[in-house]
């Protein structure tokens, strides 16, 4: 049995409900199975992504090509695990901070 909490800001993208927050509470999955209870991080789509970050979406594909942003390509779509996008985006700030010195 998968458990969902329901996230007061969630909005529709098309067809799609999606949290624009994607607060860590309402993005991780709690999956009842063998794992007994183990927290698994569900796929972020490129909306979710932008949403989080607050850039737009060319920004985004711009970012994976020419700055290794962490991305998964899955048939013809972009996935993404939003722990790899923030420590890419904390190692990124860490990164531009020693260049200037």
């Amino acid at each position: 049995m998968i458990r969902l909490r329901a996230c007061p800001s969630v909005s529709s993208y098309g067809s799609v409900g999606f949290c624009t927050t994607l607060c860590d509470n309402k993005r991780v999955m709690n999956i009842q199975s063998s794992t007994r209870g183990a927290r698994v991080e569900p796929w972020a789509s490129v909306e979710e992504v932008t949403a989080h970050l607050g850039i737009v979406r060319d920004t985004a594909y711009r970012w994976i090509e020419t700055k290794g942003m962490p991305a998964h390509r899955i048939g013809r779509l972009w996935k993404f695990k939003l722990s790899e996008v923030d420590a890419w985006v904390r190692s990124r700030s860490a990164d531009e901070k020693d260049v200037g010195k």
